[in-house]
């Protein structure tokens, strides 16, 4: 399975600021709203028939801080069944009362699957 760079898709989240909660540590977010963000995006894409991704099963395998197109962005490492791994690059854009997430879908690159994790799946 190759996967091609999926045109980057904007996920519109209204949000209340409010005492608590995670605050962002990298590319607008934590690593485990990345982690959760990135898989919802996937199996969401994973709906569509044409898909790459349909019909797979989706398991987290690790979450490494990267760039993407030049920004600071989360790479969400994906196991796609028996094909190559598939890299969610996910970040967030933070406005008064909603938080954008933007992401895109590829194979991964092997300096993403050599990077240290900030989360590792078990």
């Amino acid at each position: 399975m190759t996967l091609r760079p999926a045109l980057v898709v904007a996920i519109t989240v209204a949000t209340v600021t409010a005492c608590g909660g995670t605050s962002p540590t990298y590319a607008g977010m934590a690593a485990d709203e990345a982690a959760a963000q990135a898989l919802d995006a996937a199996a969401q894409d994973a709906k569509q028939p044409k898909d790459p991704l349909h019909g797979r099963d989706l398991r987290l395998r690790r979450v490494v801080r990267g760039e993407f197109e030049g920004r600071d962005a989360w790479a969400v490492v994906l196991d796609v069944g028996d094909s190559k791994p598939a890299c969610v690059w996910i970040w967030a854009e933070q406005r008064v009362m909603s938080t954008t997430y933007i992401y895109s879908i590829e194979n991964c690159r092997p300096k993403v699957l050599r990077a240290k994790a900030d989360i590792v799946a078990r």
